[in-house]
């Protein structure tokens, strides 16, 4: 881990901040390639960062972030995704004023189609 953490820059810029831990803004180094990181200590006691990362790694759905890679170090899990703009909703309200129904209608539809594949997968009760 310490050699993959050599590799790229990442702390300077936090994009998210929330209740299971912080997203960083990250860059590769040799290739310059921007992702993001999700750095959450790991203190559930029901399951092993080696079972979090198998549960990870088998959800695949076009309505929710894949981990390009994980990593346990130091207690942590370092998730690392591809970046997505931040506020993009809230960015596109301020600049084109309120979304129209339809507009509306679709986001919730895709939203609720990812939260539904979790349901399905028995990690999120709704």
């Amino acid at each position: 881990m310490e050699s993959i953490m050599r590799q790229i820059k990442f702390g300077d810029e936090l994009i998210g901040n929330g209740s299971f831990g912080q997203v960083y803004k990250a860059k590769g180094l040799q290739t310059g390639e921007l992702f993001a990181i999700k750095v959450t200590p790991f203190r559930s006691r029901d399951i092993t960062p080696k079972q979090e990362v198998e549960i990870m790694q088998r959800i695949y759905h076009n309505n929710l972030m894949s981990p390009l890679a994980i990593y346990y170090w130091k207690q942590k899990l370092y998730i690392c995704m591809d970046l997505c703009c931040p506020g993009a909703l809230s960015n596109l309200y301020r600049k084109l004023g309120p979304f129209e129904e339809n507009e509306i209608a679709f986001v919730a539809k895709e939203v609720l189609q990812g939260l539904q594949y979790l349901n399905d997968f028995g990690l999120l009760v709704v």
